[in-house]
């Protein structure tokens, strides 16, 4: 059979097709990155303190025992890191994207491990310690070893505002749809009751974030990497070096890095936002099962509720991000903890019995802090670039200084669990887990404590990263070129 080409309706339909903008590739590659990240990191954050506690029932002792090593062991692997990836030249470092390509496999394996129990009986407490120190390290440092990476990555890429407003658009649809995961295990496995399910979900999406990384890794570049042609006409990238890779030439890295004021300005106000978004993240979940009756909240609206808490805050970065390049993520973020301040305090003079205003101002909580911790790429990408032009580095330790930052605030992922079930526990939420914590004015305490430490906690925080965030000084970097930084944050 003859085909019968009609050009009218050719130009016609042409005419009608949706022109769609073209998709920036090594920024797409680099979103990919949070898009793993989103789908692996939201689910970890969301059920690990709830399945250790409720699940497998461990012991305070040994729950605390885990978090404090777990700090010690941030404060250590974290700028440790960061000098071996901005130093070494071995192959997994050789670049970027090598940490990224090497670390995928390990990264996904390690968030397998706390969804699988070492023991069935609750009473083998050692067994159940063990299995959360283990979870914990090896998520951690495989976790560094890659978003570290990633961090150098946003630095490195480009030094244009718009360049990186564009990595923080893609990274925040990256994160809306990673961010989908909780929702999605959520309302397959009914709320964590059916936990085979849930299992199978975790396998699932670790495959899934390997295999994203994996393209990242092979497709991701910054204007650093240079290639030069070895003796067989094959592609050797070249790292730049950074001046020695002993101890003291460590030491002397981190001193410099660690005596600029707007570095430690930034690492306070970090710190105390990690803080709050690592208590919303651990505990919003068990605090609305108690405080929020399945009367009040079906389990769809429920599971819709918690899914929220990790997809509208991308969604709001990403609706906000002309905003942020019109103003400057210094005035957005000042404004965040004002709104974050006012809202918990207006929650808690309404009071607890208000479960739909209660809902809202978890998700309103969770967002301010979570759409605050998306932009912090921009103020540390600008003290990259500052301490590149001060130091007359060839090349910038991006990675090094990410680290540096992590060993200071990584600790804020340890001390509100630990905070949170000293206190908890104290008002009886150990024996309201095993169900004997009676119904009356026992457990009406712990619940008015819940929701006093959950408001509570935003207004302190709010308060002292509005004091340290005022001394911030780089606060016009985005209506100067990145070149003249320099004269702009003096």
């Amino acid at each position: 059979m003859r085909k019968i080409y009609c050009p009218f309706i050719s130009s016609a339909f042409k005419s009608t097709m949706v022109s769609f903008p073209k998709l920036h590739r090594n920024s797409v590659a680099y979103a990919l990155i949070s898009l793993a990240s989103g789908m692996m990191g939201s689910i970890f954050g969301f059920y690990y303190v709830n399945i250790f506690l409720n699940r497998y029932k461990i012991e305070e002792s040994w729950f605390q025992a885990s978090q404090v090593l777990y700090m010690i062991w941030n404060a250590i692997n974290d700028p440790l890191f960061g000098y071996w990836q901005d130093n070494f030249q071995g192959e997994c470092f050789k670049t970027r994207s090598s940490a990224i390509k090497y670390g995928a496999l390990l990264w996904a394996i390690s968030f397998l491990i706390p969804w699988f129990p070492w023991t069935s009986d609750p009473a083998n407490t050692v067994i159940i310690g063990i299995h959360l120190t283990v979870s914990l390290f090896m998520w951690d440092a495989l976790l560094t070893s890659v978003l570290l990476a990633q961090c150098a990555v946003f630095t490195e890429m480009s030094k244009k505002t718009e360049d990186r407003m564009r990595l923080v658009r893609y990274t925040q649809v990256a994160s809306f749809v990673g961010h989908f995961s909780v929702f999605v295990t959520e309302y397959f496995s009914s709320n964590l009751k059916n936990y085979r399910t849930f299992q199978g979900m975790t396998i699932i999406i670790a495959i899934i974030a390997w295999l994203l990384l994996r393209y990242a890794g092979d497709n991701v570049l910054t204007e650093y990497d240079q290639t030069l042609p070895d003796v067989n006409g094959d592609k050797e990238v070249v790292k730049p070096g950074t001046g020695g890779t002993g101890w003291r030439a460590y030491f002397k890295l981190t001193w410099q890095i660690m005596k600029n004021g707007n570095f430690v300005c930034f690492v306070l106000t970090n710190f105390l936002t990690i803080f709050c978004s690592t208590y919303n993240g651990n505990f919003s979940r068990i605090i609305c099962n108690y405080l929020i009756p399945e009367t009040d909240l079906s389990s769809f609206w429920r599971s819709a509720l918690y899914g929220s808490f990790m997809v509208v805050p991308s969604l709001t970065v990403f609706l906000g991000s002309t905003v942020v390049a019109k103003v400057g993520y210094y005035r957005i973020i000042k404004c965040n903890f004002i709104l974050q301040i006012l809202v918990a305090a207006t929650m808690y003079f309404l009071g607890r019995e208000h479960t739909w205003l209660l809902a809202a101002f978890f998700l309103i909580e969770i967002t301010i802090s979570a759409s605050s911790f998306a932009l912090y790429n921009l103020p540390l990408s600008d003290i990259i670039e500052e301490d590149r032009i001060m130091y007359g580095r060839s090349h910038p330790v991006s990675a090094m200084v990410y680290g540096t930052n992590a060993l200071i605030t990584k600790s804020a992922n340890s001390f509100p669990p630990m905070v949170a079930v000293m206190v908890f526990n104290k008002h009886g939420y150990n024996q309201l887990r095993d169900g004997k914590l009676k119904v009356g004015p026992e457990q009406n305490d712990l619940f008015d404590t819940m929701f006093f430490l959950t408001c509570l906690i935003p207004v302190i925080m709010g308060f002292l990263q509005l004091i340290v965030w005022s001394f911030y000084r780089i606060r016009n970097s985005h209506t100067v070129d990145a070149k003249h930084l320099e004269a702009a944050t003096y």
